[in-house]
Parts: structure tokens; C-alpha cells; sequence
């Protein structure tokens, strides 16, 4: 890769992951997600040794940040000599919601009428409630909800 940057060619990527057109999947909110976020068992059961692919490892290895928190998704790539999706699943969307589940206040913050209907009446909301669900980052501003349609989708 570096002689390809050096010399200023294109790198000919082969696509492993793909995701439909109309889903968004931003690396750099994955990346820079705050795993305090998770709710606090998330990752505790993890058996690295007899199920290194469940969600509880996955949840564990992206707690960890880092590189660790690559290899939670796409797996431990310094161990492959050929790149392979490793997750028959990985990027469905019940595979994401998986994940979206365990952060904190996402299953007190579900809800059948429309997608903006909390943030249309977020103050009308109980400012503890609020709080105590994640709503409210410690900026005093709204996280996003991660269950919401377009928190993935266009």
C-alpha cells in the first residue's frame, strides 16, 4: 500500500463488505463511538476461546477500541492471508441491530409511531428520564437514537 500511495496510483481494492445502496455505514462514528455508551454488562460473557464470533465477544473487542475494535467486525485480519468477510451476516441489518441494542437507553427509547416523534417532543420528555436512558450526553446535547430508520438508512 505504501508504493502505491509513493507512486500515486489508485489502490485496486477488492470488495469484501457490501452493503446495499441505501444503507449509510459511517467507519469514522464506529470508530469514535464512546463504548461507555454500551450498556454496562455488554461484552462481560465473552468466550474468546469457544465463541470468539458472538456478540458478547464482538461487543468485548469494540469496548477494548483500538485496533480491537476492527477486528470486532470484520475480524482478526493480521490472520489472514487472504481477506474474507467473516460474519455470514455482517452488515444485515439485524446483525447492526445486534449491536444498536446493547447501547445504553436504546430499548427504553423504542417506539411504534414515527421516527422523529421523540425528538419533536424531547422537551416534553422528563429531564431525568432523559438523562437516565442516554438522551442527554454529558454536553447537554441529544445522542442519536440508535434504533431510528435513518440512523442507517437514506
Amino acid at each position: 500500500m505504501r508504493d502505491y500511495w509513493a507512486s500515486g496510483k489508485p489502490i485496486p481494492w477488492v470488495k469484501i463488505h457490501d452493503i446495499p445502496d441505501f444503507v449509510r455505514f459511517p467507519h469514522k462514528e464506529h470508530i469514535n463511538a464512546d463504548s461507555n455508551r454500551l450498556v454496562n454488562d455488554a461484552g462481560a460473557g465473552c468466550d474468546i476461546e469457544n465463541a470468539p464470533r458472538s456478540l458478547e465477544c464482538i461487543l468485548a473487542q469494540f469496548r477494548t477500541g483500538g485496533d480491537e475494535r476492527c477486528l470486532a467486525c470484520h475480524g482478526d485480519l493480521r490472520q489472514m492471508d487472504v481477506v474474507k468477510q467473516v460474519d455470514e451476516n455482517f452488515g444485515r441489518m439485524g446483525w447492526c441491530m445486534e449491536c444498536h441494542l446493547q447501547v445504553k437507553g436504546a430499548k427504553e427509547r423504542k417506539r411504534a409511531s414515527n421516527t422523529l416523534d421523540g425528538w419533536y417532543h424531547a422537551k416534553e420528555m422528563d429531564a431525568k428520564r432523559e438523562v437516565a436512558i442516554g438522551l442527554i450526553n454529558e454536553k447537554g446535547y441529544h445522542n442519536p437514537n440508535m434504533l431510528d430508520c435513518y440512523t442507517c438508512h437514506y
